[in-house]
C-alpha cells in the first residue's frame, strides 16, 4: 500500500516515506490530535485479511508498547494496519559507522556510550520476556544528542506469521527458512550477519541471541567491518556457523576487558555465551576505568548493574550492608558518638555525567549539592540525601554553578547567567537575589545574610536570604589589594574567612563587627572549616591535595598535615571540589589531576598517544614547527619534544603557586607565561632551552595573563579589574598596554588569527559564555561565532575557519572577511567526550588535519562524589602526627 503525502489514517496525516522493508512500509506522519510527527508502519496486507495473525499482532503489539524506556523507540498504539511509533531523528549506527572513512571503526571513547545504551535498551526488554531478534546497526539510532533508541524492538515475534506454537519454535526463528507465506511478504526475520547460530538453524532462541548480536554490532563499531562477511546470505550462514570473528582485527589499544566481552557475547554455543546482557556493563565499566571487574569501591545509591537472579541476590545483599553502614554512619554522626574508624563510600553522578562544581555538604551532614552535566547540555544544579535513593535534579537551573547550602540544609544557593540564585529543596522554582557576572565562591550565614562574590576581582557583597539590597560588606584597599574572594562563614555569624588577592595570596579571618581582618597564612585559596578547629585548604591544582591549617594561626600559617591526595582542586582562580559537615563528613571529587597525557585528535575525534608522558596540565601552547610543546604542568612550565619524548623545565614546580597560559615568541626562541610565584598574576618569558635569565615582560597592580602574540609582536593578554571583570588588552611590541575590550562582562581566551589582523574571544555578555570574532581595531564590531554556548576558541592554519568547544564536543564555522565580516552556521566536528579535557588551549597541528589535546585518563574525569565520615577522627589522627 503505497500511501502520498496528504493521505489520512484516523488522526494521522501522511508527510512522507521514510523506508520500507520485509516488516512493512514505513512513514512519516503527523499527529493532528497530539500536534508531533509520528512514524507509521504499515504492516504487510496479509494481515488485513486473516484474523488470526491480526489479533495475535495486536497481541504481541500491545506487549511491545508496554516497554517504556529512554533507549528503546516507544510504540504508542495501533490505527488501522499501522503500527504507531516513536519518530527518532538522526542517523543510524551503521551510517555513523560509515561516516569514519579512514581504516578502523569509531573511537573507544564513542563506542562506549553507545555500547551502555544498548545493554540498558536490552536489558529493559528482557526484563520483560522481550527479545529484539533483529538487533543490528541499521535498527540503531544515533540522534545528535548522543542518546541512543533501539528501533523495531520485538517486531519479529509481532509480525510472524505462524500459527502454530510447534512452528514458531522453528520457522519463527530463522531468517532464512521460510515458509510460503513468509516468501510472499518477503520477511526475513533477522539479518544473517548478526543472527547467532541457533536462530540460523531455525531453533528456539531466548534473550542469548539478542546478546550474540550486540557482540556483533560491538565488532562492527571498533572495526568498522562486519564480524561475519560472505558474498551473500548462504555464505553468511556458512560463516555464522562454522567460523569464529576475526579478534585480531580490533584495534591494538582495545582494552582487554572489552575483547573479553566481544569473545563471551559470540560464544557459538549458547550455553557458553554469556547469559544476562546485564553482566556485559561490567566488562564496560572495567574498560572505562582500568579497574578490575567487581573491585570498584562502594557507592551510595541505587547500582546501575543488572545481573541474573542469584547475582543480583549478591548484589541486593552487598547494597543492603553499605546502606546500613552508611545509616549506622549518620545515626552515630547524630547521636554524637565518634566512631572508631571512617567509613568510605561515594554517590555516582547521573549516568554518563561528570561534575562542574561542588560538592556542597549540608552542616547536619544529610544533604548534598553539586552542579554535573553529560557536555552535550547545560550543567543543572542537583541535590542528593543521604537518606534517599538517588540524586534530585532541581528544575530551572540551567548553567548553575559554585552551589552552597543554607545552615539548616533546606535551601541552596547557586551563581547562573550573571546572578546569585537561591532555591528551596522542597520545591518552587529558584528566586534571584543579586547581580553576578563572575564568582569565586559564595557562604550563608547563620543570621540570613548571604555573602557572594559579584566580580573576577572586586569586593565582597553581602544580601539578605529573602532579598533585597545587596551591599559591599568588605572592599579591597587599592593599590596593594584588588580582589575578596572565597568567602566562608564561621558559626555563629561573628567571623568570616577569605582569600585576599594583592601583593601576595592570602587566607584572611574578619571580624564581621569590627571589619578588622587577620592574617592566617601565605598561598590558600577556597577553605572549608572543621569543627576540631582547623581549616582545610587546597592545595596547587596539579597536586591536588588538601591540607589542615589551624584556624586561629597568625602570620606565615604553617600547614600541620596533608589530610586527602587526588582531590579535584580546580583551576588557578583557587576552586576546589570539597566541603565539609559539622558532623565530621568530608565530600570531595575524588581524581588525580596528573593524570592527562598529550594526544594527537583527526578530525573524526580519533585520539593517538604522543608518548610524552603523564602531567598536570593546565595549560599548553604547540610550536609552529609541530615537535615541541610549550606547557604549564605540576605547578611549573616547560617544553615537552614530542619526537624525542623529553621535557625540559623552564620554571620549577610550585607547591603553592602555578604558572599558566604559556605562548611561544614568534621566532620560536623563547616562552611567554604567567606565574604568580611573587604574589598576583605577571607575565614573564624565559628561553626555551630553560637557560638564561626570567625576564618580566609585563608587571602592573592587577592580574595579568598572556592570551595571544601577533605576527607583529603585539601581545594579547587578559586583566582582571575590580570595576570590570576579565578585560582584553594589548601590549605592542616596544609600547605600553593599550585596553582593547573592556566590558562589565567577562572577555577571555583570546586568539590573534593567523594574519594578526582579527580576535576570537569568549564572552558572557550574553549570560551564558560565547565565542566571537573582532577586527583588531578597537571598538569594531563584534560578530557572533558560536550559537547556544562555546568556548576556547582556536583558528585554522588559514584562519578561514574557527574551532570552538561546545561542552565536550568540537565545532567548526567558517570566518568570511569580505565584503564585511561574518560567521558561518557553526557544524559539529565531533564529540570528544569527558576525556578530552577542556583546558584553555587545544591547537590545530601543522598538518591542518589534527589537533593536539590534553586527555584525562579515567581516573581523572570526576564521575562521582567520594565520601569519608567520622572524619574528624582522620583528621585529629593526622594533625596530631605532625
Amino acid at each position: 500500500m503505497l500511501l502520498t503525502p496528504g493521505t489520512r489514517l484516523g488522526s494521522y496525516e501522511i508527510v512522507g516515506p521514510l523506508g520500507a522493508g520485509g516488516m512493512g512500509e514505513v512513514y512519516r506522519a503527523h499527529d493532528t490530535k497530539l500536534g508531533r510527527d509520528v512514524a507509521l508502519k504499515i504492516v504487510p496486507a496479509a494481515f488485513a485479511t486473516d484474523a488470526d495473525r491480526r489479533m495475535r499482532f495486536e497481541r504481541e503489539a500491545k506487549t511491545l508498547a508496554s516497554l517504556n524506556h529512554p533507549n528503546i523507540a516507544a510504540i504508542y498504539g495501533l490505527e488501522g494496519d499501522a503500527l504507531v511509533m516513536e519518530l527518532v531523528d538522526g542517523d543510524d549506527l551503521s551510517e555513523v559507522i560509515a561516516r569514519y572513512s579512514a581504516p578502523g571503526g569509531l573511537p573507544l571513547v564513542d563506542v562506549l556510550p553507545i555500547a551502555r545504551q544498548l545493554i540498558d535498551a536490552l536489558e529493559a526488554a528482557h526484563d520483560q520476556g522481550i527479545i529484539h531478534r533483529d538487533l543490528k546497526p541499521a535498527n540503531i539510532k544515533v540522534r545528535p544528542d548522543g542518546t541512543v533508541k533501539v528501533l523495531d524492538f520485538g517486531l519479529a515475534k509481532a509480525l510472524d506469521p505462524t500459527a502454530s506454537a510447534a512452528q514458531s519454535a522453528t520457522l519463527a526463528n530463522s531468517p532464512t527458512l521460510t515458509s510460503p507465506a513468509l516468501t510472499e511478504m518477503g520477511v526475513i526475520l533477522g539479518t544473517a550477519a548478526y543472527m547467532a547460530p541457533e536462530q540460523a538453524k531455525g531453533r528456539a532462541v531466548d534473550k542469548r541471541a539478542d546478546i550474540w548480536a550486540f557482540g556483533a554490532v560491538l565488532y562492527e563499531m571498533l572495526t568498522g567491518r562486519r564480524a561475519f562477511q560472505g558474498e551473500d546470505v548462504s555464505d553468511l550462514l556458512v560463516a555464522v556457523l562454522s567460523k569464529d570473528a576475526d579478534l585480531q582485527a580490533l584495534p591494538d589499544r582495545t582494552p582487554v576487558a572489552i575483547v573479553t566481552l566481544i569473545r563471551r557475547c559470540l560464544e557459538r554455543d549458547p550455553r557458553k555465551r554469556l547469559r544476562d546482557i546485564g553482566d556485559a556493563r561490567h566488562l564496560l565499566e572495567e574498560a572505562a576505568t582500568g579497574a578490575p571487574a567487581g573491585q570498584a569501591g562502594s557507592t551510595v545509591g541505587p547500582s546501575s548493574s543488572s545481573r541474573n537472579p542469584r547475582t543480583r541476590l549478591a548484589v541486593a545483599a552487598l547494597a543492603a550492608v553499605a546502606i546500613l553502614s552508611l545509616a549506622f554512619a549518620v545515626w552515630v554522626q547524630l547521636h554524637g558518638t565518634t566512631a572508631a574508624r571512617p567509613i568510605y563510600a561515594s554517590i555516582g553522578l547521573p549516568a554518563g555525567q561528570a561534575l562542574f562544581s561542588g560538592p556542597a555538604i549540608s552542616r547536619d551532614g544529610q544533604t548534598i549539592a553539586f552542579v554535573s552535566g553529560d557536555g552535550t547540555t547545560r550543567p543543572q544544579l542537583y541535590v542528593r540525601r543521604l537518606d534517599e535513593p538517588e540524586s534530585r535534579l532541581i528544575a530551572g537551573t540551567d548553567d548553575a554553578d559554585d552551589p552552597f547550602l543554607a545552615p539548616n540544609g533546606q535551601s541552596v544557593a547557586f551563581y547562573g547567567k550573571n546572578a546569585l540564585y537561591k532555591v528551596s529543596l522542597a520545591g518552587g522554582a529558584p528566586v534571584r537575589l543579586a547581580d553576578s557576572n563572575s564568582h569565586n565562591g559564595g557562604t550563608w550565614m547563620d543570621d540570613g545574610r548571604i555573602v557572594f562574590h559579584r566580580s573576577w576581582n572586586g569586593p565582597l557583597y553581602v544580601v539578605p536570604e529573602n532579598g533585597g539590597e545587596d551591599k559591599v560588606l568588605i572592599e579591597p584597599k587599592r593599590p596593594q589589594e584588588y580582589a575578596y574572594s572565597w568567602p566562608l562563614a564561621l558559626p555563629g555569624s561573628r567571623e568570616l574567612i577569605f582569600a585576599r588577592w594583592g601583593d601576595a595570596f592570602t587566607l584572611q579571618r574578619l571580624d564581621l563587627r569590627t571589619l578588622t581582618q587577620t592574617t592566617i597564612g601565605d598561598g590558600w585559596r577556597k577553605s572549608a572549616y572543621a569543627m576540631s578547629g582547623f581549616l582545610v585548604v587546597g592545595s596547587d591544582p596539579s597536586v591536588g591535595e588538601l591540607w589542615a591549617v589551624p584556624a586561629t594561626s597568625a602570620g606565615n600559617g604553617a600547614a600541620h598535615a596533608i589530610v586527602a591526595e587526588h582531590v579535584d582542586v580546580g583551576g588557578i582562580s583557587g576552586d576546589a571540589h570539597f566541603d565539609i559537615s559539622d558532623t565530621g563528613t568530608l565530600a570531595y571529587s575524588g581524581s588525580d589531576p596528573r593524570r592527562q597525557a598529550l594526544v594527537v585528535v583527526d578530525f573524526f575525534g580519533r585520539a593517538t598517544p604522543t608518548g610524552s608522558g603523564e602531567r598536570g596540565y593546565s595549560g599548553f601552547n604547540l610550536a609552529r614547527d609541530g615537535h615541541r610543546v610549550a606547557v604549564a604542568a605540576n605547578g611549573g612550565a616547560g617544553i615537552v619534544d614530542l619526537d624525542r619524548k623529553t621535557a625540559t623545565p623552564i620554571m620549577p614546580e610550585m607547591k603553592r603557586g602555578s604558572n599558566s597560559e604559556p605562548i611561544w615568541t614568534t621566532d620560536g626562541t623563547a616562552v611567554i607565561f604567567g606565574s604568580n610565584h611573587e604574589g598576583n598574576w605577571e607575565i614573564y618569558s624565559r628561553a626555551a632551552t630553560g637557560a638564561g635569565p626570567l625576564e618580566a615582560v609585563l608587571r602592573r597592580p592587577l592580574d595579568q595573563l598572556p592570551s595571544s602574540l601577533a605576527p607583529d609582536g603585539t601581545l594579547l593578554f587578559g586583566e582582571s579589574r575590580p570595576d570590570t571583570g576579565h578585560d582584553l588588552w594589548m601590549l605592542p611590541k616596544g609600547g605600553t598596554p593599550e585596553p582593547w575590550l573592556v566590558t562589565a562582562a567577562e572577555e577571555d581566551v583570546a586568539r590573534f588569527s593567523p594574519d594578526g589582523h582579527m580576535v576570537a574571544y569568549q564572552s558572557n555578555a550574553s549570560g551564558r559564555t560565547e565565542v566571537y570574532v573582532q577586527a583588531r581595531p578597537a571598538g569594531s564590531p563584534r560578530v557572533s561565532v558560536s550559537a547556544d554556548g562555546g568556548n576556547t576558541p582556536v583558528w585554522s592554519l588559514d584562519g578561514d575557519r574557527l574551532f570552538f568547544r561546545k561542552n565536550n564536543a568540537v565545532m567548526v564555522s567558517t570566518i568570511v572577511t569580505r565584503p564585511a565580516l561574518s560567521a558561518g552556521a557553526p557544524q559539529l566536528l565531533f564529540d570528544g567526550g569527558w576525556a578530552l579535557r577542556g583546558v584553555n588551549d587545544f591547537a590545530v597541528r601543522p598538518d591542518g588535519k589534527s589537533f593536539l589535546f590534553v586527555q584525562r585518563a579515567p581516573d581523572a574525569i570526576p564521575t562521582r562524589i567520594d565520601l569519608i565520615l567520622n572524619w574528624f577522627g582522620e583528621l585529629a589522627r593526622r594533625t596530631a602526627q605532625r
